[in-house]
């Protein structure tokens, strides 16, 4: 579980407009891969190779297809709202964005992190 005592989070609504799903995509997360594979009642190659890349003969390393991740091949719509379909186990980067991935928000306008900064801009004044 991710603990979350940052202001920012407070405020946070995700308004699943799949903004960070389709312009960023599928995170790899090596710790969460397994889960992952479980969920959708695959292995870890085939859901590597399905969803991520492709693995390496050696089956120890795996190479990146952005064609396959971006946008994240999970993301549904439900009542003309995205979200996500391994929602349950999704990778850690999906749980920390939009405020504390290492790579930021990647230049995604999410909607949701704006309310949260005109927020505290206005909290401030």
């Amino acid at each position: 579980m991710v603990k979350r005592k940052d202001r920012r989070w407070e405020l946070f609504k995700c308004k699943r407009c799949g903004k960070c799903c389709i312009e960023i995509g599928l995170p790899y997360d090596p710790a969460r891969i397994f889960e992952i594979a479980n969920f959708l009642e695959l292995s870890v190659t085939q859901t590597i190779n399905k969803y991520y890349g492709s693995l390496l003969p050696d089956d120890k390393e795996w190479v990146s297809d952005d064609n396959k991740r971006t946008p994240c091949p999970f993301i549904a719509i439900e009542d003309k709202k995205k979200k996500c379909s391994i929602y349950e186990v999704r990778p850690l980067g999906c749980r920390l964005y939009p405020f504390d991935t290492d790579f930021g928000r990647a230049g995604v306008d999410c909607p949701g992190a704006k309310i949260v900064f005109e927020k505290l801009l206005t909290e401030e004044s």
